[in-house]
């Protein structure tokens, strides 16, 4: 755009424009590394978009970062042993499957793990990223519905970060709501009518929860006693 005619007048306010777009677009992976992973994360994305759209050095950097994520929160799969010896346990529980079926199934989980075992910790990893990417309307439902056997160490990576909130607005708002509740004239309140207070709060405030609805169900509550104790009288 800065090397055509009609915007040589403005050049360098574009180059510099582009500039301050950058440092700042980056900023997010110079304070976390959340960015990164959560968008690895989604089915519908994984890491397409950062590797065509984002800097070769920029994506590098992000892969490493969840690599080194991946090894903290990889548990190596149980012994064969060990592995057997709690197949056993489920199958017995199970036995009406069908018949040889317990069998079967103990002996393909005492193949799986032996194949985990003899891999590199990373083929897990490596295996979510290179497959197709996946139409997942929830990400969370998703990750929730994947069997712990496909993805054990992805799926404990997903609960931790895809839980982060993308914004701080609704923790400044909680943050706002306490100091209405715990006001001068109310700093003896005791930690458990504190948290109950918050949460009746939330409750009327998200709908869960409405004045009208309960004063209606009293109020029949109270009209049918009233009806049922004038019944017995007569």
């Amino acid at each position: 755009m800065t090397t055509q005619t009609r915007y040589r007048d403005v050049s360098e306010a574009i180059k510099e424009g582009i500039q301050s777009f950058k440092k700042w677009y980056r900023k997010v992976d110079e304070t976390s590394d959340a960015y990164f992973i959560c968008l690895v994360l989604d089915p519908n994305i994984k890491d397409l978009y950062c590797r065509r759209r984002w800097d070769p050095l920029q994506y590098q950097a992000g892969m490493k970062r969840l690599e080194e994520v991946f090894d903290l929160y990889y548990v190596a799969p149980q012994s064969t042993a060990a592995s057997v010896t709690d197949a056993n346990t489920k199958s017995s529980t199970t036995s009406s499957y069908r018949y040889g079926g317990s069998f079967l199934l103990d002996a393909v989980q005492s193949f799986q793990q032996e194949e985990k075992a003899a891999g590199s910790p990373r083929d897990e990893l490596k295996m979510y990223i290179e497959s197709d990417i996946e139409p997942a309307a929830d990400v969370l439902k998703w990750w929730g519905h994947q069997a712990d056997l496909k993805y054990p160490t992805m799926k404990r990576i997903a609960r931790d970060y895809l839980a982060i909130q993308g914004s701080a607005t609704p923790s400044e708002r909680a943050f706002s709501s306490g100091g209405i509740t715990d006001t001068v004239r109310r700093n003896r309140l005791s930690t458990e009518v504190f948290e109950a207070l918050q949460i009746l709060k939330s409750a009327y405030r998200n709908g869960h929860m409405a004045a009208v609805l309960q004063h209606d169900a009293l109020f029949a509550a109270v009209n049918g006693s009233e009806t049922d104790s004038g019944d017995q009288e007569h």
